[in-house]
């Protein structure tokens, strides 16, 4: 259960501080720095993305369908 959570703050959901940081982050570009506010924003989408995947496949076990191709251990 403290391993939800975990995830959940590190994603920045609205009631953990990261939220919090990410808010005061993109309070802090002006409306003239786009190109920094699209970096910005595409780095914690893909934040995201790896911390959920990360999640999804320490917490939630192996993947179930058996006919697709997986990489040996020893590889």
């Amino acid at each position: 259960m403290l391993e939800d959570a975990a995830c959940l703050g590190l994603t920045g959901f609205p009631i953990t501080p990261t939220f919090i940081g990410e808010d005061l982050l993109f309070s802090h570009i002006h409306s003239h720095q786009y190109v920094l506010a699209f970096f910005v924003s595409l780095s914690f989408i893909v934040d995201g993305l790896s911390i959920i995947r990360v999640f999804a496949r320490v917490f939630l076990g192996p993947h179930i369908k058996t006919y697709h191709e997986v990489a040996y251990k020893s590889s």
